[in-house]
């Protein structure tokens, strides 16, 4: 089963160049449900909404972890996350 994506070009970039090989999603209710009912195995990634700019890559695995963000500035406390790893 595909898993369909959509993220910002910074991100797609790094997907497509190959340096970036996880992608997160925070555990909120519509992940729980997205994620856990069923089994993926390919990950299509799609640049913003332009249907045009798209890239697939087999799932290795999904996973919880937990992680520090420190995108919106200052933040002690290691949040729950899925990690997609792909290849």
């Amino acid at each position: 089963m595909k898993l369909f994506l959509i993220v910002k070009k910074v991100w797609f970039d790094k997907i497509k160049s190959g340096e970036k090989r996880v992608e997160y999603r925070q555990v909120t209710p519509y992940w729980i449900n997205r994620l856990s009912q069923k089994k993926y195995d390919i990950v299509d990634f799609q640049l913003g909404y332009s249907k045009k700019n798209r890239i697939t890559f087999d799932i290795v695995d999904i996973k919880l972890e937990a992680i520090k963000l420190d995108f919106f500035g200052s933040i002690e406390n290691e949040i729950p996350v899925f990690a997609i790893h792909f290849k």
